[in-house]
């Protein structure tokens, strides 16, 4: 009868060992596809970020000329929209970088945002811009747009 009882046991702690392996996988599983899912939502917000300021410049003629003019050439108003324009793009690429220095966003997709951000650091002025508010961003943010300017325009 003990020795009944003692196999009865036996199984049960195989039966739970198994049980609790299974639901390991299974919160494994759910952890990796909860991942995919975040890492998605990241690559949708950032592309309607993107969406959004592109939409702005094409549906806005006077803002596009006055991103496309000499910077003396603008008002002062002219200086505020391109002020915020520049100030939303360096936060989404902020954003960015931080997701995907925290492995949340797959390189490809921080590798274009660098890229537009580096697009819209071309004019001096607007890497003027950057420098002045550089202490509102992120250090490590700071020290590779810092270092993406330098590589790619000098200075």
């Amino acid at each position: 009868m003990n020795s009944k009882l003692a196999d009865l046991a036996n199984i049960a702690q195989i039966v739970t060992a198994a049980a609790v392996v299974a639901s390991l996988f299974y919160i494994g599983h759910e952890l990796h596809l909860n991942s995919i899912e975040t890492r998605f939502a990241n690559i949708q917000a950032i592309t309607g970020r993107n969406q959004n300021v592109a939409l702005a410049i094409a549906t806005h003629p006077d803002l596009a000329k006055a991103l496309a003019a000499p910077e003396e050439e603008l008002s002062d108003s002219e200086v505020i929209q391109i002020r915020m324009i520049l100030a939303v793009t360096l936060r989404g690429a902020e954003t960015a970088y931080m997701l995907y220095s925290d492995g949340r966003l797959a390189e490809k997709y921080w590798r274009n945002t660098a890229e537009e951000i580096l697009m819209f650091m071309e004019k001096k002025g607007w890497q003027e811009e950057w420098r002045l508010r550089r202490d509102h961003y992120d250090p490590d943010f700071a020290r590779w747009l810092d270092q993406a300017i330098k590589d790619r325009y000098g200075g």
